[in-house]
């Protein structure tokens, strides 16, 4: 986990300039779907979420609260405001049952 760790927080701060997440609106168009059956005042976590793009980008069009959960700090520290930030990994998730009404996880992994 710490070699995952260390390669994210190596590709931090450069991240948003090349990953094509960021420029993709029909991933993100897909993920926020079902967001369309929420209120707006729906709490959302997206976990391993790293900078904070989608969850952003959603804030900004729905005003909904959102809640990224990342192994790396140095991701953390590129997440817009007000967009929450909270490092840790998706098998040990420190928030209390039922704290979200939708969660989303994109592109995390376990390795063995």
């Amino acid at each position: 986990m710490s070699e995952i760790k260390a390669q994210f927080h190596k590709r931090a701060t450069e991240y948003n300039s090349y990953t094509k997440w960021l420029n993709d609106p029909e991933l993100f168009r897909l993920c926020t779907l079902p967001l369309n059956d929420y209120v707006k005042n729906a709490q959302c976590l997206d976990i391993g979420g790293g900078t904070g793009w989608l969850a952003f980008e959603d804030y900004k069009q729905s005003g909904r609260e959102w809640t990224v959960l990342d192994i790396s700090e140095d991701m953390g520290k590129i997440v817009p405001e007000p967009v929450k930030f909270i490092c840790g990994n998706a098998e040990e998730i420190p928030l209390p049952d039922e704290s979200f009404d939708f969660i989303i996880v994109r592109s995390v992994f376990r390795v063995y």
